[in-house]
């Protein structure tokens, strides 16, 4: 076989042209490679979203099981939530008088008296809105009745009978809330400033307003009675007695506060009480300011102005005063200037004639 020549095999039919077409091919591509290489496949198409074929029906007596859906984000259930809070919310755009209709059926349903109130508050509160005051009050009027021991309630109603100018009604609900706020045995503090403070709050509307000023002074005396050391029924009280120069009640104001007092404040209001007291036309006036100024003067305060209160059981000597009070009276007041007078006699010193001395005439 030459040079430059390759040996060919005879193909199938036994002519060897297969064998030469693939020597030519070879020849005709020095330095390729023997399998040439593909070309890179062409991009995917992007997925179709493309609903998936419908399952084969099924019979008519079995339901098709639905899916069970996936549990929501957080924010998605906080949000549903907040949807569900607010049915009567969404309602009232449609129909303003909507929350009002709920209001006013779980009242009548509720059995608890202090729910019951407060729902029948929110019902006069959307009546008001709506600008019916008359039922408003009606409302307001149940609130009250349902539990008068409420705060919520009585205030409620306090406004808008202020409004109406039912200052009577008012203050019977006062009366109201202060004997359901009764004082227990057991002696609760607050619940005795909570009856104190209602009944002070009486007093003074009818003083203001219905010029009641007797049962005033009773309403402030109940508050005292409640709380001694009501502050606000004192200074009621003392108002009230001084408006209407009623020394009793100006006594006893002034006997309150002398007791929240201490030092000199309290000598000199107990003085100012023991002199309201000699000042009363009660028949143991005077008797009740001699007892005052003798519990003063035991007392032994270093600040006592004692000239002052020597001066009140000297008043109370009088020919005006009750013999047993007057002898009562002086005996203070020798018992008192006595030791007084003694400690000055003592540190008075006497005066001695000088000796003259004699002088001898040798």
């Amino acid at each position: 076989m030459p040079d430059g020549q390759h040996g060919m095999a005879s193909g199938p039919d036994g002519d060897g042209d297969d064998d030469e077409l693939v020597d030519i091919e070879l020849e005709e591509l020095p330095g390729e490679a023997l399998v040439p290489p593909r070309a890179p496949p062409p991009p995917s198409p992007p997925p179709a979203f493309t609903r998936a074929p419908a399952p084969p029906p099924r019979r008519a007596d079995t339901p098709a099981p639905e899916p069970e859906p996936e549990p929501p984000p957080e924010s998605e259930l906080e949000l549903d939530l907040l949807e569900a809070r607010q049915p009567m919310v969404e309602a009232a755009e449609e129909d303003p008088r909507a929350d009002r209709t709920s209001f006013e059926s779980e009242a009548a349903a509720a059995n608890e008296p202090r729910r019951r109130a407060a729902l029948l508050l929110e019902v006069a509160r959307f009546l008001e809105v709506e600008g019916d005051g008359e039922r408003a009050l009606a409302a307001a009027r149940d609130a009250f009745a349902a539990d008068p021991a409420l705060p919520l309630a009585l205030w409620g109603l306090r406004r808008l009978l202020a409004r109406a100018g039912q200052w009577q009604e008012l203050a019977d609900a006062y009366q109201s809330a202060a004997d359901a706020a009764a004082v227990p045995a057991s002696g609760d503090t607050r619940a005795a400033r909570t009856r104190a403070d209602l009944l002070v709050e009486r007093g003074r509307l009818l003083e203001d307003h219905l010029q009641r000023d007797d049962d005033a002074v009773a309403s402030y005396d109940a508050a005292l009675a409640a709380d001694p050391d009501h502050v606000g029924a004192l200074l009621a009280l003392l108002l009230a007695g001084a408006r209407r120069q009623e020394t009793a009640a100006v006594a006893r104001a002034l006997g309150g506060l002398a007791r929240r007092a201490d030092g000199g404040r309290h000598a000199a209001l107990a003085i100012e009480e023991a002199r309201a007291w000699r000042q009363a036309t009660d028949a143991d006036g005077a008797a009740r300011s001699l007892a005052v100024l003798t519990a003063e003067l035991e007392r032994g305060d270093p600040g006592l102005p004692l000239p002052t209160l020597l001066g009140e059981l000297e008043a109370l000597t009088g020919a005006d005063a009750p013999p047993d009070v007057a002898v009562r009276a002086l005996a203070e007041i020798a018992g008192r200037a006595a030791p007084s007078l003694r400690r000055s006699a003592n540190s008075a010193s006497p005066v001695r004639p000088k000796k003259r001395k004699s002088i001898e005439i040798p």
